[in-house]
């Protein structure tokens, strides 16, 4: 099943992370949207677990706020240049599995340039990004950001709709085929005598007009 993977620091706009994820998550399946890595047992080797969660998906969301890039250890250095770095780890592993890597700018954050960044990381800077605006722009850019994610994973509601659909059609042309050989069959039905009519009278029958009250018998011309 591919999935969405968003990385992010929480220390870095979580409230815009927490909006991005509750609308993603009503547009896409339920297990298709993985934002944490909460789930993983401790003592587990986090670069494996990391891995195999990442094998799972086709797109990767790099959340970018103001502090992101210059975020700092407990010794004050900067997190993402220690190689045991949660976010480095996710974004170096979603590199060499050749995901589609997603910048996503929030508010006035810039993309980082490549001196910026250790070398495995280098071709982030070169991703066009998608920057996500506060209100009013908030649901234009996330409306974009959700067109992105359907043109690379198929909306199941969108699929949904179009299984509906064709099935609707198969039924109605399966109707129509029933009811054309179903009427094929019948008696053709023929319409009522005209009682005008003009004939000569070896060719008159019988006939009941029940439209009278009491019925009046008479010859008319078939």
């Amino acid at each position: 099943m591919s999935k969405v993977f968003i990385c992010y620091r929480r220390s870095d706009a979580p409230d815009a992370v927490d909006r991005i994820t509750d609308r993603l998550s009503k547009s896409l399946s339920r297990g298709e949207l993985f934002r944490d890595v909460n789930s993983i047992p401790f003592g587990s080797d986090l670069r494996r677990q990391i891995e195999n969660s990442l094998k799972q998906c086709k797109i990767f969301l790099l959340v970018i706020g103001p502090d992101w890039l210059n975020a700092l250890n407990k010794i004050g250095g900067r997190r993402i240049d220690d190689p045991a770095d949660f976010v480095r780890i996710e974004i170096e592993t979603a590199i060499s599995l050749r995901l589609i890597i997603i910048p996503i700018l929030i508010g006035d954050a810039n993309m980082p340039v490549e001196t910026d960044l250790p070398a495995s990381m280098k071709e982030i800077p070169y991703l066009l990004a998608l920057r996500i605006r506060r209100d009013p722009d908030f649901d234009t850019d996330i409306e974009k950001l959700k067109t992105t994610i359907g043109r690379n994973i198929p909306n199941k509601i969108g699929i949904l709709k179009i299984i509906v659909t064709i099935s609707t059609v198969i039924i109605a042309i399966l109707s129509m085929y029933l009811a054309y050989y179903f009427i094929r069959d019948q008696e053709p039905i023929k319409p009522p005598p005209d009682p005008n009519r003009i004939c000569d009278d070896q060719r008159k029958v019988p006939f009941v007009d029940t439209s009278k009250n009491p019925p009046i018998r008479t010859m008319i011309c078939p």
